[in-house]
């Protein structure tokens, strides 16, 4: 996965969680940047959803700190405006880090906090 759209990933979507959803009066204080977010957070929504057609994980074969990174911003896309049923493969429901079973078995209990809550 290229590297780049990663960090566009996590500035963006995360950018838009942190001022839509964490700080009060965050959307008014940040209309202007909100389009752009939007745009670059689907932006990097597509590749990663282009790279699990092909691929299980994000990088290697196997679990690694990049499937929790993404998936940290990832499932919370939802609560800043973002529209997750067009990534059936990296949507929050079915990301790679939620095929962990560890992941799985804990957010099941409530229990799985993986990155931003």
């Amino acid at each position: 996965m290229d590297v780049l759209r990663a960090a566009q990933h996590r500035a963006n979507i995360g950018a838009a969680y942190f001022w839509l959803t964490l700080v009060k009066g965050g959307r008014e204080l940040q209309q202007h940047a909100f389009e752009d977010w939007m745009q670059e957070g689907y932006r990097a929504l597509g590749v990663m959803e282009r790279h699990l057609k092909e691929h299980r994980y994000i990088v290697a074969d196997r679990y690694t700190v990049a499937d929790i990174a993404l998936y940290a911003y990832t499932h919370v896309a939802h609560l800043c405006d973002y529209d997750l049923t067009m990534f059936h493969r990296s949507g929050a429901g079915s990301s790679a880090s939620r095929r962990n079973p560890a992941c799985t078995h804990a957010e099941a209990a409530g229990e799985c906090y993986v990155g931003v809550n």
